[in-house]
């Protein structure tokens, strides 16, 4: 018989609930995945009997679910009627009858059966509204596992050892469980204590919806939300000698975590010439109120107050202005709009994601009079915002049973998270778009963006204030049916000239976009501009199909730099050219 060198399994179960067999849910979807995967690596032969193996597990579960809204509706018959309706446009009929002549009466009813018409219509159009939202879903993901290095037993069956159980099935199928203290009762660990393998457990979790709405056929409505947390937990779990134990040494845990979170309230503020934010400056006295919050709600502060020097103010003591608690919450409410005084200062990792949206109006062709001009017109608004801690820890002389303990070289108290930096992303997708397209295929469009990225950074105590504006003049043409034949540029008859008709594309736009870096020094009053430019952009192209395949395209760019500082020169580029493209998908 052969040395076993490694076992792996892999398990997976899916589940649907049965909600469309029954009459009352069957607009709703609920469906579970559970999967599971074990490996037993063996070690090299001859250290097998002093470091044994690695036993490690790893765990999915997924849940997904959606509601048809419209389903729900159409099992009311009216409402089922109103939907069906909603989209078709009476068909009028021409009559060549000679139409009877009108009387007296006739005309009092027109008018009553007008105001009923009416009526009805601003009824429906009521009901049809309560009807907007017509899908929504939802996922949730989760994906952890365990690696304990230093495992005795060798697998017999299904991963599990039959004379000693280890590891037991449950750790087998996924279960999370510690399973150290269990291993270290019935002797499944090595007694070696040159082992230097980590024990590690991971986990990340992912949850997400959407909402689509549809407001009378003539407004889109699409609602999400995200959230992202991972978290890495390593130790060195061996035996201690000193102790005639097993000891857990260097504990620590690490990840990152993003989530939507809006900062809306604070996007259209405006920044002088000296580069003054009202929300950076409400961040910096956000800190006093945040800081006795955070006293307070610690049974182990001592009730005394420091005065700081740089900012002119007493804080509690072990709570100053750039404890990173402090700091943190201060930053979130700041530029969040919400007051400090009432800001949750318990989690750094807010639990449930908050709404991002894009709202979408092309209602306005319904009205005869832009209808018979325009084939098509919308108006546009988007919004997301995330919130980021790229890359935490947990601080390592972070003692939980002294929540009063503070650095060695600082009278700061020691906070449990290390976050390092900080970030926000928001992001109008336009702030307001238009997009027309004439019945004669002359189309326009006019855009303004806005985005900003804002990082808080604890290692330096500077704020990187990222802003970005851009407007966005667009037009096009579509030229039908142009015709030409290869003789018409040779000047030389041939009887095998080849002749094309399809249409000349024409398209130009005109941008100005602005970009501007400004550091904020959050214990200095110093602001300054470190990079950004004001860019003026012009593209015109002209796109031609030669055939299915072939593409001539003519195009003409030109982009004019003019940067915010003066180590940088001001810079113009010029490009233009023709370009022949085969495109072998087609």
């Amino acid at each position: 018989m052969g040395t076993l060198q490694n076992f792996n399994q892999s398990v997976k179960w899916t589940y649907r609930v049965p909600l469309d067999k029954l009459p009352l849910t069957d607009w709703l979807n609920l469906s579970s995945s559970y999967q599971v995967q074990y490996n037993w690596n063996a070690s090299p032969v001859a250290i097998q009997g002093r470091f044994g193996n690695t036993i490690e597990n790893a765990r999915n579960i997924q849940l997904n679910g959606s509601a048809d809204f419209n389903k729900l509706y159409n099992k009311i018959p009216f409402l089922r009627k109103l939907n069906r309706s909603g989209g078709r446009r009476p068909v009028r009929r021409r009559s060549f009858a000679r139409p009877a002549p009108r009387k007296a009466s006739d005309s009092t009813q027109s008018k009553v059966n007008r105001s009923k018409q009416w009526g009805k219509k601003i009824g429906d159009g009521f009901l049809r509204t309560l009807m907007m939202i017509k899908r929504a879903s939802f996922v949730y993901r989760r994906s952890d596992g365990t690696r304990l290095p230093g495992f005795m037993p060798v697998p017999d069956m299904v991963g599990v050892n039959i004379a000693s159980g280890a590891p037991g099935l449950a750790f087998v199928l996924g279960s999370q469980q510690d399973l150290r203290h269990i291993a270290t009762q019935k002797g499944w660990l090595t007694y070696d204590t040159v082992m230097n393998q980590p024990y590690v457990t991971k986990l990340t979790e992912q949850m997400s919806y959407k909402i689509n709405a549809n407001i009378l056929n003539a407004i889109k409505i699409d609602v999400n939300g995200n959230r992202i947390f991972a978290n890495n937990y390593t130790s060195y779990y061996r035996f201690d000698p000193s102790s005639n134990d097993f000891v857990n040494f260097s504990p620590q845990e690490a990840g990152n975590f993003s989530v939507s979170y809006p900062f809306i309230r604070t996007s259209f503020e405006k920044t002088d010439s000296a580069n003054y934010s009202r929300a950076f400056e409400q961040f910096k006295s956000n800190r006093v109120a945040i800081a006795e919050q955070l006293a307070r709600n610690n049974p182990e502060w001592n009730g005394q107050y420091a005065y700081d020097s740089v900012t002119g103010q007493n804080f509690p003591m072990g709570y100053g202005p750039t404890q990173q608690q402090v700091m943190y919450y201060s930053f979130l409410s700041a530029y969040s709009g919400q007051s400090a005084k009432t800001f949750h200062t318990g989690n750094p990792f807010p639990a449930y994601p908050l709404p991002n949206w894009r709202v979408t109006f092309s209602g306005l062709t319904n009205i005869k009079a832009i209808g018979k001009l325009f084939r098509s017109l919308n108006i546009s608004h988007g919004y997301s915002s995330i919130l980021s801690i790229n890359s935490w820890k947990t601080n390592l002389v972070y003692d939980e049973n002294n929540p009063s303990k503070t650095f060695d070289n600082s009278t700061n108290i020691v906070n449990k998270y290390d976050l390092g930096v900080v970030s926000f992303m928001e992001q109008y997708s336009p702030l307001i778009g238009i997009d027309v397209t004439m019945k004669n295929s002359l189309g326009a469009k006019l855009a303004y963006k806005k985005s900003r990225n804002i990082v808080l950074s604890f290692v330096n105590n500077q704020l990187t204030e990222i802003d970005s504006k851009e407007i966005v003049v667009g037009m096009s043409y579509r030229l039908k049916g142009l015709n030409f034949s290869i003789k018409n540029f040779t000047g030389r008859p041939s009887r095998k000239s080849r002749k094309y008709n399809t249409d000349l594309n024409l398209k130009m736009d005109l941008g100005i976009r602005d970009n501007k870096t400004i550091l904020r020094r959050i214990d200095e009053n110093n602001e300054q501009i470190s990079a950004g430019a004001k860019q003026y952009t012009l593209n015109f192209s002209a796109d031609y199909n030669l055939s299915q395949s072939l593409q001539l395209r003519a195009y003409f760019n030109w982009n004019n730099n003019n940067p915010y500082i003066s180590s940088q020169l001001a810079n113009a580029t010029t490009s233009g050219g023709f370009t022949l493209r085969f495109n072998l998908a087609r």
